[in-house]
């Protein structure tokens, strides 16, 4: 059923790895906002095992949606300072690390700078995926059962 594979997603989605990365890059941004972004960093590294909004497995050299959304954002007064926030904190990994931006920090950016609460980051990404996740559940419909079944043979002792 829809709702169940959008719930399904939702589920997964709640993963430090993916949806709740923005979690992570809204706390960052809005430490670098009230501070300093190096200290920023440090206190994300030593509460983490990374820094988030920084870096993707998918876009390595930079993060199409990030940038789009970024390029949006900077014409608007109200994004100025967590665009400052977010600069001072891209300039700071820029000079350590080859991990551009990437769309979690974005939105977090556009969170900060719209007035959402804390978290409204992830609520937002939740949002925007769930079209996407529909469209895959339609398609699913339209595809043979069993279809990605894993066939085996044992080759283990007798």
């Amino acid at each position: 059923h829809p709702y169940a594979a959008v719930g399904a997603a939702l589920a997964a989605f709640d993963s430090a790895l993916h949806g709740a990365a923005s979690v992570a890059a809204e706390r960052l941004l809005r430490d670098a906002m009230e501070g300093d972004a190096a200290g920023a960093i440090s206190r994300a590294l030593a509460a983490s095992n990374g820094i988030p909004g920084f870096g993707h497995a998918v876009y390595r050299r930079r993060d199409p949606r990030a940038d789009m959304l970024f390029g949006r954002m900077a014409r608007l007064p109200a994004y100025r300072a967590p665009m400052r926030a977010a600069e001072r904190l891209a300039a700071v990994v820029s000079s350590r690390l080859d991990r551009p931006a990437n769309v979690d920090l974005a939105l977090a950016v556009l969170a900060v700078g719209a007035g959402f609460p804390p978290g409204g980051a992830q609520a937002l990404f939740a949002l925007a995926r769930s079209a996407g996740w529909i469209a895959h559940a339609a398609d699913e419909y339209r595809q043979a059962p069993l279809r990605l079944r894993a066939e085996s043979r044992y080759i283990g002792p007798a």
